[in-house]
């Protein structure tokens, strides 16, 4: 059955894996696979750091703009749930939906110096979140997380959960009986 992905946020590390026919004209387009996961700057790229490796995949044909990557951001797609690929976890982003449509989940990216740290080794999460991937560094994290309807987690900062406001989809921070909006 298919999800319906919002997409709330994505990892910092993005990348491009190019179609296997060097002639292809549409080898870095419609026929390439585009990554995106969780990492930090570390000079001019990205160190993945990974605890919990795992990736958000678009196929070309998925329609993103590959020079505009975090167009997706506020985006349905359909998606057939996580899977492993080679010891990762891999979310296919099957491609977009339209209309006016109802996410079944949201895939949101937590930064720890935005949203607090999180104690894996901790009841952290209830069944309605999974994790995608998760870096560390130098006492930081990043994590994509899918989250259904219900799903909650919690950080230094509070209970974290999704919901709407003003007619959009948002990360929500319930700490102390008090709400703050990511």
């Amino acid at each position: 059955m298919e999800m319906l992905v919002r997409i709330l946020g994505v990892g910092a590390e993005w990348w491009v894996r190019p179609g296997p026919d060097p002639s292809d004209p549409l080898r870095f387009t419609k026929h390439a696979a585009y990554f995106n996961t969780t990492g930090f700057p570390h000079g001019s790229k990205n160190r993945r750091s990974w605890k919990i490796p795992g990736v958000l995949r678009f196929n070309g044909n998925s329609r993103i703009d590959p020079h505009h990557p975090n167009c997706v951001l506020g985006c349905v797609f359909g998606c057939v749930g996580i899977t492993k690929h080679l010891g990762q976890n891999r979310l296919l982003a099957v491609g977009k939906r339209y209309g006016p449509l109802t996410p079944t989940h949201y895939l949101v990216c937590i930064d720890s110096r935005l949203h607090g740290y999180i104690s894996f080794s901790t009841q952290w999460r209830n069944d309605g979140v999974t994790t995608v991937a998760l870096s560390e560094h130098e006492g930081q994290q990043q994590a994509l997380l899918l989250l259904s309807a219900t799903g909650q987690f919690v950080s230094v900062a509070g209970v974290w959960r999704i919901t709407r406001r003003n007619g959009e989809d948002q990360l929500l921070l319930t700490a102390e009986h008090k709400e703050h909006w990511a």
